[in-house]
């Protein structure tokens, strides 16, 4: 029970990273040092999600 309930708040942590990187990218794409800091961010983020 506990470990169902811990990935499904993976999965819903994971989705609204993905939004929040979606909206920062949309932002920051003019910069790309920005976007390379949330790309790197990201990568990491994918990472330990495995």
């Amino acid at each position: 029970e506990m470990m169902c309930n811990y990935e499904k708040f993976k999965a819903e942590s994971y989705d609204l990273l993905v939004e929040a990187l979606e909206a920062i990218i949309a932002v920051e794409k003019d910069s790309p040092a920005a976007l390379g800091a949330v790309l790197l961010i990201a990568q990491e983020a994918l990472d330990e999600r495995g």
